[in-house]
């Protein structure tokens, strides 16, 4: 069972978002882009805003963004939420422009604030696999 919410808030794939749900079973993070300019599109987008076209197609990210917004929820709902602390829910801008809305791995709110960089890994919802934050991304110290 996750540790944050009930089996029952498993998201269903769908024709649209099949390709991301599978990746992230296999631990990746397949995104929707405009097959023509490759401007970033939302999972239900099925016309290009910048160019009109309707070519989607999907291009793994890295399992790394930065957080966009966050907010630390104290309010439980019995019925969907087991957390029995406070969690995050944060905004991810990864570096493909895409948004993704995720907590994190493990229960967490200390020491993430906006601009961090951050890792991400999975979690499992009712045997789904959707996106969740590791923690702070660690820099690259070999240079």
């Amino acid at each position: 069972m996750d540790w944050l919410v009930t089996d029952a808030l498993a998201p269903i794939p769908n024709d649209l978002t099949a390709p991301f749900f599978e990746g992230c079973a296999e631990g990746r993070l397949a995104l929707p882009i405009c097959g023509s300019c490759a401007q970033p599109l939302w999972f239900e987008q099925l016309v290009c805003s910048t160019c009109a076209s309707t070519q989607r197609t999907w291009i793994d990210a890295a399992l790394c963004g930065e957080i966009h917004a966050l907010t630390i929820v104290h309010r439980r709902q019995a019925d969907v939420i087991v957390a029995t602390v406070p969690y995050l829910v944060v905004d991810v801008e990864l570096d493909t422009s895409h948004h993704l809305t995720m907590s994190t791995v493990e229960p967490s709110i200390e020491g993430f604030k906006i601009c961090d960089r951050v890792e991400i890994g999975f979690r499992n919802i009712g045997g789904v696999a959707v996106p969740a934050i590791l923690g702070i991304e660690k820099e690259d110290t070999s240079s």
